[in-house]
């Protein structure tokens, strides 16, 4: 596992990742956390010249967790497309059937039928130590199903979800995990101290090829 605090590794490790897969497969399912952390990558992402390298109409999108039965605005994949895959999609002319997104009352059965297998993965860290829609001292931590589970009472509102489940995130091979702002620093130690149980810290479910930290004031 490598930590890092530059955008610029993490772009580099998606498309070095991206290019090894696209070598061995006719497509990519590339999984996408919710939250702000992501925005600022983003946009570096958008801007980068590793897309010339790439065939993106092979790259298919999916959420690693979603709310539903909720507002529009309190959606994840509204707020990412809004900010990177619209224009990802408009700058590179790729269908939207590309994102598979979770309709308003997708259950878990439904989404991982549509979405398939997940070959990289990107997922955020809340303070209190939860990951995807897991969160600590949880129910569904302790489902022993594959893929996406239906969440309805999450601690956090709202609480109708479907996320990943424990045991489908640990399979996971090519992971990052972004753990961004100064809220997430007591969470990120917890991820990295052994004796917490994943109980206590839902994330330390992952096992991430690469952190990005940027837990403190700084710029980079």
């Amino acid at each position: 596992m490598k930590i890092t605090h530059s955008y610029s590794d993490i772009t580099n490790w998606f498309f070095s990742t991206l290019q090894l897969l696209l070598q061995k497969q006719a497509t990519v399912m590339v999984g996408l956390g919710g939250g702000s952390s992501f925005n600022s990558w983003y946009l570096e992402l958008l801007d980068s010249d590793g897309w010339k390298n790439i065939e993106t109409s092979r790259i298919r999108w999916c959420m690693t967790d979603e709310r539903v039965n909720c507002d529009i605005s309190e959606r994840n994949d509204e707020h990412i497309w809004d900010v990177f895959l619209w224009p990802l999609f408009e700058k590179y002319g790729i269908s939207e059937a590309n994102f598979i997104r979770p309709t308003m009352d997708s259950d878990g059965a439904e989404y991982s039928e549509r979405v398939g297998n997940i070959d990289i993965a990107f997922f955020g860290i809340g303070p209190d130590g939860h990951t995807a829609s897991l969160f600590p001292h949880h129910p569904a931590l302790s489902s022993g199903k594959e893929w996406f589970i239906q969440i309805d009472n999450a601690p956090k509102l709202p609480p109708e979800r479907i996320s990943l489940s424990p045991k489908s995130i640990q399979i996971l091979w090519h992971v990052c995990l972004f753990a961004v702002w100064e809220s997430k620093k007591e969470a990120l130690a917890k991820f990295l101290d052994e004796t917490v149980s994943t109980d206590d810290c839902p994330v330390k479910l992952l096992r991430p090829e690469i952190v990005f930290e940027l837990t403190r004031r700084s710029h980079i």
